[in-house]
């Protein structure tokens, strides 16, 4: 039985740069190395922001191949990546319109180091503090998974800016009145509603979706698309003292946002 070195060293399209003792370093296509990397164990510590600008910026230029860095360890039949975890994923990202995409791949082949431990070693993270719910199943077959946890660590970003800046309607219960929010309530409602928004506007990004919830916020203190008469004098005044309104309906309504979408795309022709 060929060992996991012996078959990606046959691949056609690999060239060794460098090798030290079990250390191997090549350039090889993604699509010929990523069949062995483990991505049903994933560990969850990527940045979705590092990870756009990456992958924006090698679609614009496409021609310095990233590099991650894999190993494997002693009996296993497969690669587990340690460092460069956000170029790992771009990687997949890019390959699914890059079929012929080259990366450079540092290996260690049979390693005796726990997987926790070099984990913790490349990317300054106390080994006490890695747990089971630290990993996430990012196999190809399921990229809903990967694009649910990109977009809900992107819509977590957005919450976090809205509780920082008004703070005085950060609510810890579930069940609060508005104009206040809990985060994980609002971190779920806008995720449905950005998916939903995205399936009749394609190319809407997150950073203009953030600019809709703040046009929205300025819609209703302007009066507009928000009838003040429908809350009590108590909700206004608190909204008005710190000009904020997004949660005076609690839940937000899609169908503003959509149209303050309609809006910027007709007016200011946006391209989103």
């Amino acid at each position: 039985m060929k060992s996991i070195k012996n078959i990606i060293e046959n691949y056609n399209s690999i060239n060794k740069i460098c090798e030290s003792n079990n250390n191997f370093t090549y350039i090889i296509s993604f699509n010929d190395i990523k069949k062995h990397i483990d991505f049903s164990n994933f560990p969850n510590s990527i940045d979705t922001n590092v990870i756009n600008n990456i992958y924006t910026n090698y679609k614009s230029s496409n021609s310095v191949p990233l590099m991650i860095y894999l190993t494997q360890f002693k009996y296993e039949t497969f690669l587990k990546c340690y460092k460069n975890l956000n170029e790992c994923i771009t990687l997949q990202k890019l390959n699914s319109y890059i079929l012929d995409l080259k990366c450079i791949v540092n290996i260690i082949y049979n390693n005796n180091i726990d997987f926790k431990q070099l984990y913790s070693i490349h990317n300054d993270v106390n080994i006490g503090d890695i747990n089971e719910n630290d990993f996430i199943n990012l196999n190809e077959d399921n990229n809903e998974i990967l694009n649910d946890l990109l977009i809900k660590k992107d819509i977590l970003d957005i919450v976090k800016k809205i509780e920082t800046k008004y703070p005085n309607f950060v609510s810890t219960t579930s069940n609060c009145h508005s104009p206040n929010f809990n985060r994980d309530c609002i971190v779920d409602q806008l995720i449905n509603i950005y998916i939903k928004l995205k399936e009749n506007n394609p190319s809407l990004n997150i950073p203009f979706f953030q600019k809709l919830l703040y046009d929205l916020n300025d819609k209703y203190s302007s009066g507009l698309l928000c009838d003040f008469n429908k809350y009590k004098a108590s909700k206004i005044d608190k909204c008005k003292k710190y000009n904020f309104w997004l949660f005076i309906n609690k839940n937000i309504n899609i169908e503003h946002l959509q149209f303050i979408l309609n809006e910027n795309l007709t007016n200011s022709h946006i391209d989103v």
